[in-house]
């Protein structure tokens, strides 16, 4: 019965190679086969990360701070390192960074209009504060 051997650093390079691309919101450029899928995958529980079953354990504290393309983002990655397919398409994955780069334009704009206030604020206070010293 031949045995076939797995490029392990081949397999590696075309892990990243998906994640690069999950990442710019494009294809996955590789597909792998069952074999190279198997040798992907964490061969027993680790606690948190992907399971050998596919799913994923979080701690809460990692999750914390995250967007929910952030979260999508690492979920698949994890799932793409770990020889799973990605849960979320390209589609949707452009679809999260379109909303949150509007949500942090949006955010952008509303600390640009607080920074203005602030400035005007301080202006006023130091012309009153120059026009009381200047009428004393």
């Amino acid at each position: 019965m031949p045995m076939s051997t797995i490029d392990m650093a081949d397999l590696q390079r075309r892990v990243d190679e998906n994640v690069a691309a999950l990442y710019a919101g494009e294809e996955l450029p590789h597909q792998f086969t069952e074999e190279e899928s198997l040798a992907l995958r964490p061969k027993r529980s680790p606690g948190f990360g992907v399971q050998p079953d596919g799913q994923i354990y979080h701690c809460g504290n990692a999750l914390m701070n995250m967007s929910k393309l952030g979260i999508a983002l690492w979920n698949d990655k994890m799932r793409i390192e770990a020889g799973f397919p990605p849960k979320n398409s390209p589609e949707e994955i452009q679809k999260m960074m379109r909303a949150e780069a509007y949500l942090q334009r949006k955010a952008q704009e509303a600390s640009d209009r607080q920074s203005f206030r602030v400035r005007v604020l301080i202006l006023a206070v130091a012309l009153s504060v120059f026009w009381w010293l200047f009428v004393r």
